[in-house]
């Protein structure tokens, strides 16, 4: 529901110039990102991929099923 999002300002202004430019993105993160969220939101739910290290939560499998965004375990 909230996008992407960083608590740090000066990741904040770089992610958000990346996901404004690029044409798909590859959200790279663990899984103790799901369900948390920071200050400041940098983009929509745009990825085409979600490289993670565990399953995703079912309320964010599903979304990703519903969007078209691949979803990628790596132990």
């Amino acid at each position: 529901k909230s996008g992407l999002t960083n608590a740090s300002a000066e990741e904040y202004i770089t992610k958000k110039a990346i996901a404004e430019n690029a044409n798909s993105m590859i959200l790279l993160a663990d899984h103790s990102k799901f369900g948390r969220i920071s200050l400041m939101t940098y983009s929509s739910m745009k990825a085409g991929a979600i490289v993670t290290d565990q399953s995703l939560p079912e309320e964010y499998d599903s979304f990703c099923q519903e969007h078209g965004i691949r979803v990628m375990t790596i132990d």
